[in-house]
């Protein structure tokens, strides 16, 4: 199977665009041999980032959730 078109939508944050896929990165499973073991920050964008923190935290001890204008169904999200 072949996709095209596929764009990486990035939050207006400066300077993130010049470090994905380096020090910026997306997925737990594709990144998670580079980054275990480190301080690893998650840019809450959704409320699917309290489950992308989740995934982050079986590789370090130390994950932080990073508020980046969530709005209200975030708290929805986090009772569940």
């Amino acid at each position: 199977m072949l996709a095209t078109g596929l764009v990486d939508e990035l939050p207006d944050v400066d300077g993130l665009g010049d470090r994905w896929g380096r020090d910026v990165v997306h997925c737990p499973y594709c990144h998670g041999w580079e980054i275990r073991d480190q301080v690893i920050g998650v840019l809450a964008t959704s409320p699917m980032a309290l489950h992308q923190a989740a995934l982050f935290r079986q590789l370090s001890d130390r994950v932080l959730l990073l508020r980046h204008q969530v709005d209200r169904s975030m708290r929805t999200a986090s009772k569940r």
